[in-house]
C-alpha cells in the first residue's frame, strides 16, 4: 500500500438500512482519523473501478434464504462471471463485514460467499471475515477499530481537519440551508441518527435512553418508536427537545415549591 495517501472505499449491501448504517459509521470514524473515504451501495458503484481501489470494505447483509440485498444484486452478479481473471483484483486489499442472525439457517450466507469470491479474484484479505449477529452485540466498534488500524495508519492521508466543503455548498454554510436542500428531515432515522445524537447529548437520562436505542437488545422497543409507526427525524427532534423542556420545568417548578 503507499505511504503517501490512501482512499478508503466502504461498499455496502442493504435491505433494511443497518448494513448501510454500519458502512456510514466506518465511513465517519476513518473521516475523524483523517482518512478520505466514502460509502457506496454496490449496485450504484461501477465494479469495473474495483481494479483501481486500493481498499475496499464490503458491508453485507443476508435476506430472505440467503439471498444477496436488492441493491447489490447487480453488483453480485457481476463478480461471478466466469471470464473474470483469477487475478482481477490483486492490487485490492479488503475486509468483509457479513450482518446477520444466527436464528436463521442461512446465516450470513452472502458474506461469506462475498469473502470466498473476492480470494478467489485474487484480492488480499486484511482481516478475518466479520459475522454481526442480531442476536448479540453487533461488536462493530471493535471490527472498526481492526480496520482503521496498522494496516490503514500506513496510508494515512495528512489532509488535517480543515477539510473543504463539497462545490455545491454554500460557504458559509447554514443549518436552514442544509435542511432546505439536504437534510431530509421527514425520513425515518436509522440507529445511526441515535448513536449521533447519543455522542453529543450532556443529559443523563437522555443518553440513558440513547444508548438503549443503540444496543442490541433495543432494537425491537427502537423499531417500535421509530419504524412501526413512521415517526420522522423532525418528530423525534420535537420530540426530544419536548421531553427535555418538560423535565426543566418539572425541576423549576420544584425549587419553587421548596
Amino acid at each position: 500500500m503507499s505511504t503517501s495517501a490512501c482512499n478508503l472505499l466502504v461498499l455496502f449491501g442493504s435491505q433494511t438500512g443497518t448494513a448501510q448504517d454500519c458502512a456510514e459509521k466506518i465511513v465517519r470514524e476513518a473521516k475523524r482519523r483523517h482518512f478520505s473515504s466514502r460509502a457506496v451501495a454496490m449496485d450504484l458503484y461501477n465494479v469495473a473501478n474495483l481494479l483501481n481501489e486500493e481498499l475496499v470494505v464490503f458491508v453485507c447483509s443476508t435476506t430472505g434464504q440467503g439471498d444477496p440485498p436488492d441493491n447489490m444484486k447487480t453488483f453480485w452478479k457481476f463478480l461471478l462471471r466466469k471470464d473474470l481473471p483469477a487475478t482481477s483484483l490483486t492490487n485490492m486489499k479488503f475486509a468483509v463485514l457479513g450482518l446477520g442472525d444466527s436464528s436463521y439457517q442461512k446465516y450470513n450466507v452472502v458474506a461469506k460467499r462475498l469473502q470466498k469470491r473476492l480470494d478467489q479474484l485474487g484480492a488480499c484479505s486484511i482481516l478475518k471475515l466479520g459475522l454481526a449477529d442480531d442476536q448479540h452485540d453487533l461488536g462493530l466498534n471493535d471490527y472498526m477499530m481492526n480496520i482503521l488500524g496498522d494496516e490503514m495508519t500506513m496510508g494515512r492521508n495528512d489532509w488535517g481537519w480543515n477539510v473543504p466543503l463539497p462545490p455545491k455548498f454554500p460557504d458559509p454554510c447554514t443549518v436552514q440551508w442544509l435542511v432546505t436542500h439536504y437534510l431530509d428531515i421527514n425520513s425515518v432515522p436509522r440507529r445511526s441518527f441515535f448513536e449521533l445524537l447519543k455522542y453529543h447529548s450532556q443529559d443523563e437520562l437522555e443518553k440513558e435512553k440513547l444508548e438503549d436505542f443503540c444496543s442490541a437488545q433495543g432494537q425491537e422497543e427502537l423499531f417500535s418508536y421509530c419504524n412501526r409507526v413512521k415517526r420522522t427525524i423532525l418528530e423525534v427532534s420535537l420530540n426530544i427537545l419536548y421531553l427535555k423542556t418538560m423535565r426543566l420545568s418539572s425541576f423549576s417548578i420544584g425549587m419553587k415549591l421548596k
